[in-house]
């Protein structure tokens, strides 16, 4: 799923572009793999956009905020990832 929503990002971005990286900052398995998954193929396969912002959060009510900020510092990000919709 983190590589489906990377070519689903960088498709949307049309390749190119800043991308804040919001993860799920617990040791929970299934979340971690997507998570990683999404930056590793942003990184490996898309050389034009770049992530410029990265913050986990621990419980979904956090997520706002960490894009808040995150939109505030780096006023030229194209898209995000969000580790699952709830929180996104």
């Amino acid at each position: 799923m983190g590589k489906g929503a990377a070519e689903l990002l960088a498709d949307a971005m049309d390749e190119k572009g800043e991308v804040g990286w919001i993860f799920h900052d617990a040791d929970f398995y299934v979340t971690n793999q997507r998570d990683n998954a999404f930056k590793a193929v942003i990184q490996a396969n898309y050389p034009n956009m770049e992530i410029v912002a990265e913050q986990g959060f621990a419980e979904t009510k956090d997520a706002e905020g960490i894009a808040a900020a995150m939109i505030i510092q780096n006023p030229d990000i194209g898209g995000f990832y969000v580790a699952w919709d709830t929180p996104a």
